[in-house]
């Protein structure tokens, strides 16, 4: 019964796994997780971070701190926050509070020194904090109940969603807006001709001209306080979001209609727009269209997204006319190495393609008595070309799925050949199925107990590497 946490792939950086050697080629258990539930967990090259049940910042690798600096082991470094869930870059940690505050930090213990104090002594002491963060506030303050409630991270900027529905972003270098990435660019792009119809309105008109350039700062872009505003995407000011995304350099937002907007570089054509999109990037949000069809009767809608890299994928839920309803997986961008899914290798796909073993796939649900869809879920996609996902069917566990690049064993299969469609991952007691139950015990990092908890395994893709976890 004990919960397990497996890790599988490149450990170079000890970021995988700071206790174990290079290379991990099955999943392998690691004994200090043994019965911890953590609420996240992130995976970068060169350093990682999680945040156990307290809601306490744990960070680790080398590029958190060297071998010569300490023995590998995770630190604790920022707490009492309430953490949920984090997003890592190569210089910096950002963390989401429970009450919807943003945070940073280093990723370097080197560079997490605490400052001098800018509040009043009894504040400072209080906080009782070892590590040197900032808090990113939004430019304007928000209305009455309205919060953060998840961030994304690219390699160069953030996105950061609120209750209200509304997007922003943040730089987090001086290349943030290399590609358009930020959401806001040249006030030409305001003209009609460049306003997507799908997203039209009468407002935009009246939007200051001054908000569509991407903000300035004097700090250098290695300093956490290069920027800690947060600025609402001016194109998307009315336009109600659900989800946010970011690749490498690209940036995805989902209306709870089912509209996907995307926008940022564009090379490997991992927005999604097609051939009517050729450039190398879009600066201004553009409708990707998942799926043409020319009845009216037909219906699509996006119900996530995901990216990672050059990569996005996207799960819709299609209802042809006089036809049963199915839910896809759509892949599109850089799958030079198998992450397309598609039995191809491509360094472009322009328009997003059906991953076909996960595609269209029903069940019978006794309880209904009627076939029901069977949803992949859980999707991550590395920034180094692998994506994993579950199926999820009404009992029985998710069937664990990996595929794409394979040259660190980040597939689990003990090979290093690249896979290009979608294989189950053997947990070496046959395949993995990911699960959902009642812990007797759950523990934090701090050896805190609580029981009887509900918990369930969640998947990370990392950089070479991949980490099934308890939440």
């Amino acid at each position: 019964d004990t919960l397990n946490t497996l890790v599988w792939g490149s450990n170079r950086c000890a970021a995988c796994c700071p206790v174990y050697s290079t290379t991990i080629k099955k999943p392998y258990a690691v004994t200090w997780l043994d019965n911890v539930a953590l609420r996240d967990l992130a995976l970068h090259e060169r350093h990682a971070a999680c945040v156990d049940a307290r809601g306490d910042v744990y960070q680790w690798g080398e590029g958190y701190a060297s071998s010569d600096l300490g023995d590998g082991q995770p630190t604790r470094t920022l707490s009492g926050k309430g953490i949920v869930k984090l997003q890592l870059t190569d210089r910096r940690v950002f963390a989401l509070s429970e009450s919807g505050k943003v945070y940073v930090l280093a990723s370097s213990a080197s560079n997490q020194a605490p400052t001098e104090p800018r509040a009043p002594w009894w504040k400072f002491w209080a906080s009782s904090q070892l590590v040197d963060f900032a808090e990113l506030t939004p430019q304007q303050n928000f209305g009455w109940g309205e919060k953060f409630i998840s961030i994304s991270a690219g390699r160069d900027h953030l996105l950061a969603l609120t209750s209200a529905g509304r997007a922003y972003s943040c730089p987090i270098n001086k290349n943030a807006n290399a590609c358009g990435q930020l959401g806001f660019d040249a006030p030409d792009l305001w003209s009609p001709a460049h306003i997507p119809k799908s997203i039209a309105s009468p407002s935009l008109a009246a939007a200051n001209a001054s908000s569509r350039q991407p903000p300035e700062t004097s700090s250098p872009d290695d300093d956490i306080r290069f920027c800690t505003t947060l600025y609402e995407i001016p194109v998307l000011n009315g336009i109600k979001i659900a989800q946010v995304a970011t690749g490498t350099r690209s940036s995805f937002v989902r209306t709870p209609a089912g509209k996907v907007l995307a926008w940022g570089a564009n090379e490997h054509g991992q927005l999604g727009l097609g051939v009517k999109f050729p450039s190398d990037s879009i600066v201004i949000p553009t409708e990707v269209v998942l799926w043409p069809t020319k009845s009216q009767q037909s219906s699509t809608r996006c119900l996530g997204v995901y990216a990672g890299g050059d990569l996005a994928g996207f799960t819709i839920e299609r209802a042809p006319a006089n036809e049963a309803t199915t839910v896809e997986l759509l892949m599109c961008g850089d799958g030079q190495w198998g992450g397309l899914g598609n039995n191809l290798y491509s360094n472009a796909q322009v328009n997003p393609v059906r991953v076909q073993p996960l595609s269209g796939l029903v069940e019978y649900n006794e309880a209904t008595q009627r076939l029901q869809c069977i949803v992949p879920q859980s999707i991550t996609i590395s920034e180094t070309g692998h994506v994993l996902a579950a199926l999820d069917p009404s009992s029985g566990g998710r069937d664990l799925h990996a595929w794409g690049r394979n040259q660190d064993y980040e597939l689990g299969n003990g090979k290093k050949t690249n896979v290009a469609s979608p294989t189950p991952v053997d947990s070496g007691n046959g395949r993995l199925l990911l699960q959902r139950k009642k812990a007797k015990e759950v523990r934090d990092l701090k050896g805190g107990n609580r029981r009887n908890i509900v918990v369930e395994q969640t998947i990370v893709a990392g950089f070479g590497c991949c980490v099934v976890f308890w939440r």
